[in-house]
């Protein structure tokens, strides 16, 4: 980062905290009544913000860009880079743009904190601290899993993790208002306690056996893009940063047809020369030259003259020092040793289904007694309803990626498809603090409650 990118960025770094003092300010100086009304929809604001995160991860990891970056928390060493250094290179893109869209969520996190102060009471202001904390506990653990590379597992519990901070986000929404303020009704029907807590446990289980086979099965392989310069000569070596041991497929394309060479300079200084596989060459197209078995580290490669392009395709993208590559992702999906997690996300998706619907008829059932409980059950069936037909979608993807065919449609709404399940889950631990709240099984307990 030069001095010039350093200075912008503070700058950026100043006005966003002068717009924090202002506007709190502006807020500590408002009526109690307005006051309240503006923390519910600061709320608002960043449970919208926290479904577009989780969105733009769902599609971070759909299309396995998670990896695009080598930084972090910057991105090739730019906190806000230029549209042209990121915005064309699809990975880059939405790999960036979860990560900015994590410093927004993050900024109203802090206004969440200070505005907590000044409305409400101590368990608010303890709510929105917790709130903050996960945030931040989210974004270093995202950042561990790019420096070091990280087992499937802990990408996993990262979007899981994400999920449960949506539902604690939303829940606080609505205790902000005016459904939870009301006075408990007594009914003694244990089911009001049991049911939904019941239901969110077989949601969660289903949403993690969901982020363990989407976690587990995706093994992408990166096409690195390499123009080489028109003045290049086999003595002329550039650096490559390796992030991940393994063997990397080598294919060129040539300015004419004589006798093409790439040589590689091990880590002990030992030359190597990639032979070539093939006998025929066609100018200007793309052929397979060989492979490169490197360790993970700084390599030292040279081509000969007439090579204009190279590609290398490996398990883990690389890096040019002080070059910035163009990458295309070959993506692939390994059922192989992961088909009992699928079938077993696939056939329990039945099990969610009633337990869903009988959720539904019961919060119906219920909703004489308290009008927010048919909201709730609406909502909880149309989620259902998407989510069952972003399920089939995902499914189909899947099948297709086994034939190496990709679509971006496809890949939108299987996105969607863990977005709405995050909402699924929002919804059935809403139902649940409801009703644990909203009906006491007699009056002695209307003032427990209460208070």
């Amino acid at each position: 980062m030069n001095s010039e990118e350093a200075r912008f960025h503070i700058i950026v770094l100043v006005s966003f905290l002068l717009l924090i003092a202002v506007v709190s300010v502006y807020f500590y100086r408002q009526q109690e009544e307005k006051k309240q009304r503006l923390f519910q929809q600061l709320l608002g604001l960043s449970c919208l913000g926290t479904f577009l995160l989780i969105f733009v991860g769902a599609m971070v990891a759909t299309t396995r860009s998670g990896m695009a970056f080598m930084d972090w928390p910057t991105s090739n060493g730019l906190i806000w880079p230029d549209l042209d250094k990121w915005f064309h290179q699809k990975d880059m893109f939405w790999e960036h743009s979860h990560r900015l869209i994590a410093e927004g969520v993050g900024i109203l996190a802090i206004c969440l904190v200070i505005w907590s102060n000044f409305v409400h009471g101590k368990k608010f202001r303890i709510a929105s601290i917790i709130l903050l904390a996960v945030i931040i506990l989210q974004g270093v653990f995202g950042g561990l899993t790019v420096g070091k590379l990280t087992a499937w597992w802990t990408s996993s519990l990262h979007g899981i993790v994400a999920q449960l901070v949506f539902a604690y986000m939303l829940l606080l929404f609505f205790k902000a208002g005016k459904e939870f303020k009301k006075k408990p009704i007594v009914d003694n029907d244990s089911w009001l306690r049991t049911l939904p807590k019941v239901v969110c446990i077989i949601v969660f289980i289903q949403l993690t056996l969901g982020a363990s086979f989407r976690h587990k099965m995706k093994v992408a392989r990166f096409a690195s893009v390499i123009p080489v310069a028109v003045n290049s000569s086999i003595d002329n070596f550039s650096e490559y940063q390796f992030r991940k041991s393994g063997s990397y497929s080598i294919k060129v394309k040539t300015k004419d047809l004589q006798e093409s060479q790439i040589f590689v300079k091990t880590s002990n200084g030992k030359l190597l020369e990639i032979k070539q596989d093939t006998g025929i060459v066609l100018k200007d197209e793309l052929f397979s030259f060989g492979e490169l078995k490197v360790d993970k580290g700084p390599v030292l490669i040279s081509f000969s003259n007439n090579i204009s392009e190279m590609q290398l395709i490996g398990p883990e993208r690389i890096d040019v020092k002080n070059k910035p590559l163009k990458f295309k992702i070959v993506y692939k999906e390994v059922l192989e040793g992961n088909k009992h997690l699928m079938w077993a996300h696939v056939a329990f998706a039945l099990v969610v289904t009633l337990a869903l619907l009988l959720l539904v008829l019961y919060l119906f059932k219920k909703r004489e007694s308290a009008a927010f409980l048919g909201k709730l059950a609406t909502s909880i069936c149309i989620c259902l309803t998407v989510q069952l037909g972003l399920g089939v979608i995902a499914l189909i993807a899947v099948s297709d990626r086994q034939s190496a065919i990709y679509d971006q449609s496809k890949t939108i709404m299987t996105s969607a498809h863990l977005a709405n399940g995050a909402v699924l889950l929002s919804l059935c631990i809403l139902a649940m603090v409801f009703c644990r709240v909203a009906f006491v099984k007699s009056d002695s307990d209307n003032k427990v409650c209460t208070d």
